[in-house]
């Protein structure tokens, strides 16, 4: 279904190891005809849903996936994503990321993230609302395609 983008991404596993942050970023590239989108996020105010590193792959077909240090602690590999506004201005992408647990083993059925970018500036702004729950959790940063 997703081989090619999952090769692609596979690389990407090394993100939820502590000694990531500590270690130069791997190398990767996007799947041949279509794009890798990397996007670096400071959570506001801090907290641990927002990554800081955050990816998005889409192959040529327009299949999409999203990666990020929490997808690979809870699924191990990246989830489906879909591009929800594809306009002049922006493209959103959403990605529901399914049984998560936080540190006091507080359940979380299903995180709905959306990752918005603006094209003129590579801005982006993230949120996630856990289903269920009164909370929103943003980010702010920039992507870029690789």
């Amino acid at each position: 279904m997703f081989k090619p983008i999952f090769a692609c991404v596979a690389v990407l596993a090394c993100l939820a190891s502590p000694a990531f942050s500590k270690s130069p970023r791997p190398s990767f590239k996007a799947p041949p005809g279509g794009k890798l989108i990397s996007c670096t996020m400071t959570q506001r105010p801090r907290g641990n849903w927002i990554q800081p590193e955050i990816f998005v792959v889409v192959d040529k077909s327009g299949k999409t996936v999203a990666y990020d240090p929490v997808i690979a602690h809870v699924h191990g590999q990246p989830v489906t994503a879909r591009i929800t506004v594809d306009n002049a201005r922006r493209t959103t992408y959403a990605w529901t990321v399914k049984g998560a647990r936080d540190s006091g083993s507080q359940y979380a059925p299903y995180l709905d993230y959306k990752l918005t970018i603006v094209k003129v500036t590579n801005r982006a702004s993230l949120s996630m609302i856990p289903r269920g729950f009164s909370n929103t959790f943003r980010g702010e940063g920039a992507c870029r395609e690789e």
